[in-house]
C-alpha cells in the first residue's frame, strides 16, 4: 500500500531533481549538508514518539548516522580542496622549473655563438670583397692585380677558415646543450605525466558522486514527504537509502583524496628530479 502511494511522488521528485540538476550550476561538493528543518524535525519527533521503542530507536539512529556522514562529507571536501589547491600550485611551479631547465646556460651559449659571428662579420665581408676583386682581375687577365691580391686572399682564407671553425664550435656547443636540455625536459615531463591516470580516476569518481548526489537530493524530498505523512516504514526505507548514498559519496571522496595524495607525490618526485 505504501509502495503504491509512493510511486507518483517518487516520479515527480525524480523529475524535479533532473530539472534542478540541469538548471543549477552549484557543484555538489559545495552543497549544504542535509538536515531536517525545524518543521520537519518536529514532525519527525512526533512520529518517533508514536512509534514502538525499537522502531523509534532505529529512526533516531538513522538520522544521527546520516548527520554524521554528512559531516564527514564536508570534512572530506575541505581536505580534498586544500590538497588539490596545493597540488595545483606545486604543479605550476614544477612546470615553470621545467621551462627554465638550462635556460641560462643555453642563453649564454647562444649569445656566444651570435657574438662570434658578429666578431668575424667584417672579416668575412673583407674576404668576399677581395675574392670579388680577384675574380675581376682574373677575368680581365690583369697579372699585376692578381699578383697583388693573391697573397691577401690566401692570408684571409686562412683567417676565415679559423673563424668558421670557431663559429662551428660555438654552434655545436649550443646544439649539444640544447639537445641535452630537451632530453632532460622530456624525462621530467614523462615523470610528471604520471599524474594523468590519477586525474582520470578523480574525474570518474566525481562523475559517480555527481550521479549519486542527484539520487540523494531526490531522496531527501521523499523522506521529508514521508515524515510529513508520518509513514514509519517509508521513512525507514528512505533514511536507509540516504545513508547508503552518503556512504558511497564518502567512499569515493576517500579515494579522491588518496588520488590527490598520489598526485602530490609525483609532483614532488618531479621537482626533486629537476637539476
Amino acid at each position: 500500500m505504501i509502495m503504491n502511494s509512493r510511486w507518483p511522488i517518487l516520479l515527480a521528485t525524480m523529475l524535479l531533481a533532473i530539472v534542478v540538476a540541469v538548471t543549477t550550476a552549484v557543484p555538489a561538493a559545495f552543497a549544504a549538508p542535509f538536515e531536517l528543518t525545524v518543521t520537519y524535525k518536529t514532525a519527525f519527533d512526533k512520529m518517533t514518539a508514536s512509534a514502538d521503542k525499537t522502531t523509534a530507536a532505529k529512526l533516531k539512529q538513522q538520522y544521527t548516522d546520516l548527520l554524521a556522514t554528512q559531516k564527514q562529507e564536508v570534512s572530506w571536501d575541505k581536505l580534498i580542496i586544500g590538497l588539490h589547491d596545493r597540488n595545483t600550485a606545486a604543479e605550476t611551479a614544477v612546470k615553470e622549473k621545467i621551462k627554465q631547465v638550462d635556460a641560462s646556460k643555453l642563453a649564454k651559449l647562444k649569445a656566444e655563438a651570435d657574438q662570434t659571428r658578429d666578431k668575424y662579420a667584417d672579416l668575412f665581408a673583407l674576404y668576399e670583397k677581395k675574392n670579388s676583386q680577384m675574380r675581376l682581375a682574373k677575368s680581365i687577365d690583369s697579372k699585376t692585380a692578381v699578383a697583388l691580391l693573391k697573397p691577401q686572399v690566401d692570408s684571409l682564407k686562412i683567417a676565415v677558415a679559423i673563424a668558421r671553425e670557431e663559429i662551428r664550435g660555438k654552434d655545436a656547443a649550443y646544439k649539444t646543450a640544447k639537445a641535452a636540455a630537451a632530453k632532460k625536459i622530456a624525462a621530467y615531463k614523462k615523470t610528471l605525466s604520471g599524474i594523468e591516470p590519477y586525474e582520470a580516476k578523480i574525474k570518474a569518481a566525481k562523475s559517480t558522486n555527481s550521479s549519486t548526489k542527484k539520487l540523494f537530493d531526490a531522496e531527501t524530498r521523499i523522506v521529508k514527504d514521508a515524515i510529513k505523512r508520518g509513514e514509519l516504514k517509508w521513512t525507514l526505507d528512505s533514511f536507509a537509502k540516504l545513508l547508503s548514498y552518503s556512504k558511497q559519496i564518502n567512499d569515493n571522496k576517500t579515494k579522491i583524496y588518496g588520488y590527490e595524495g598520489q598526485i602530490a607525490a609525483i609532483i614532488a618526485a618531479t621537482g626533486k628530479q629537476i637539476v
